[in-house]
């Protein structure tokens, strides 16, 4: 289960209007998805850095479009792609496109998360 206190935080930062919501990769061109969000707040933390691979793509740990494992291990989250209420994280970001606000009351929702 997801550690509760980085759950709210994420939720949070999901609501904060800080973030402004992309597709298909954690960060693009200044955009994220709801698990780049998470992502975003563990490198915070820690004070590190995303990596550039090119003009604008951007990953953690080698990782693009899926959570690097050092954030699945920090939030408690088992898979690289955690569903929510049933569905995989990145199906609500991308092929649903519900917004920041949308996704962060799922997550609020789902209580096996």
């Amino acid at each position: 289960m997801m550690n509760q206190e980085i759950k709210q935080r994420w939720i949070e930062a999901l609501r904060s209007g800080e973030y402004q919501q992309g597709k298909e990769s954690l960060f693009h061109c200044g955009k994220f998805c709801c698990l780049g969000v998470l992502t975003d707040l563990y490198i915070k933390e820690h004070g590190l850095q995303w990596k550039q691979d090119s003009a604008d793509l951007w990953s953690f740990e080698e990782e693009g479009g899926t959570l690097p494992r050092s954030v699945q291990q920090w939030s408690g989250i088992d898979f690289p792609n955690p569903t929510i209420l049933g569905d995989r994280a990145t199906d609500h970001n991308d092929n649903y496109h519900l917004s920041f606000n949308e996704i962060a009351a799922l997550i609020e929702e789902d209580k096996e998360l």
